[in-house]
């Protein structure tokens, strides 16, 4: 049996934390033995719900020491991180354990993303140097981030894998469902919803969607936005949908349906600056929703302009007004693409084979196999 310890450094109920749990409660117990180290939170309290060993620890000189011991007493054979400040504390444990468990680094975003000052430019690029010091095998989210990755640490392509999200379809949704999510979140009969599922931060470009509300509620005034998410910019954000579009924006706060809010809603966004692969796009898609997304990330791997969702360019209110408009204008052709995009991902992102590519990359340290599983 193999022995792997996960180990990420912020317990939120984010898409790196949703993507960790919907991988372990998967993977074969019979062949794996799972536990995580993590501070505590959302993630430590599902952890041990589902049955792992959850040891708690966070980014500091006494959570390294932790790690370290926790690796050289337990005797790991795979150490996997998720995210750098995870990858950055889990290679240095390895190497303070003295033990020698293969180290597995999730990137999960963009390396060096847009607007990123040049002094963390280049902590981030040290960072990943002394990473690839211990040979990790690399896993990314999308293949940008891979052929990123590549550049900033010179890797072969035998140490990265683009392996994405799983994402898991237990069921599409009911119509019944979807009325009564709707009801729930206080959508009207007649009213045309427009969704944005994530986190209020920098990165999910909700600013360029309020500023785009404008022209779009005044194309069709039936139209309302609802943001699921919370986050540090929230109040920014309220503050400034306001002024531009009074009573046109809902902020509905954290909430652990998300699925079906996509479900609910008629047109999901993604107006992100930049991604990995963001979960709410798969989840939005394997519900048949018709998407208007940026370009960045893993986000115009999955969606083919025109084909299966309308693609964008970030930072751009204009365009995303347009697409919008486009969308309301042809509901027909928005719903073929709603339905073009959940063929698509059903197929590539079930939970099932994801956990198997994954799996037999824990499983063995044969390139080969890997291969043979992807």
């Amino acid at each position: 049996m193999t022995s792997i310890l996960f180990v990420i450094l912020n317990s939120i109920q984010g898409g790196a934390q949703i993507s960790l749990l919907r991988l372990v409660a998967n993977i074969d117990k019979s062949k794996f033995s799972v536990s995580l180290f993590c501070p505590d939170g959302y993630l430590a309290d599902e952890a041990r719900r589902i049955g792992l060993d959850v040891y708690a620890g966070d980014f500091s000189i006494a959570g390294l020491i932790r790690l370290a011991r926790l690796i050289r007493e337990k005797h790991f054979d795979v150490v996997k991180t998720e995210l750098l400040g995870a990858a950055l504390i889990g290679a240095l444990a390895v190497a303070l354990s003295r033990r020698s468990p293969r180290l597995v680094v999730t990137v999960n975003n963009a390396i060096l993303y847009p607007g990123m000052p040049w002094w963390r430019r280049g902590l981030v690029r040290l960072s990943y140097r002394v990473i690839s010091f211990f040979e990790p095998v690399y896993l990314t989210k999308s293949q940008k981030v891979k052929e990123e990755l590549m550049c900033v640490v010179s890797s072969s392509a035998l140490q990265v894998h683009n392996i994405p999200n799983p994402i898991a379809f237990e069921h599409k949704g009911s119509l019944d469902e979807r009325a009564r999510v709707r009801g729930d979140i206080g959508i009207k009969d007649g009213e045309v919803a427009i969704g944005v599922i994530g986190a209020l931060t920098h990165q999910k470009g909700h600013c360029y969607l309020i500023e785009a509300g404008k022209v779009i509620t005044a194309h069709n005034d039936k139209v309302r936005f609802y943001f699921v998410g919370d986050g540090p910019l929230r109040a920014k954000l309220e503050k400034f949908a306001s002024r531009t579009c009074p009573q046109k924006f809902a902020f509905l706060g954290r909430r652990n349906d998300s699925v079906l809010c996509a479900w609910a809603m008629d047109i999901v966004v993604v107006p992100s600056l930049f991604e990995g692969l963001p979960n709410a796009l798969i989840e939005a898609l394997s519900m048949a929703r018709p998407v208007v997304v940026t370009a960045v990330g893993g986000c115009d791997e999955i969606v083919q302009d025109g084909e299966s969702g309308l693609v964008v360019r970030p930072a751009d209110a204009k365009s995303l007004a347009e697409a919008i408009c486009w969308m309301l204008d042809h509901p027909e052709c928005a719903y073929l693409m709603g339905q073009r995009g959940e063929e698509r991902v059903r197929e590539k992102y079930s939970v099932s084979k994801v956990v198997r590519t994954i799996s037999a990359l824990l499983e063995t340290n044969q390139p080969q196999a890997l291969a043979n599983a992807e």
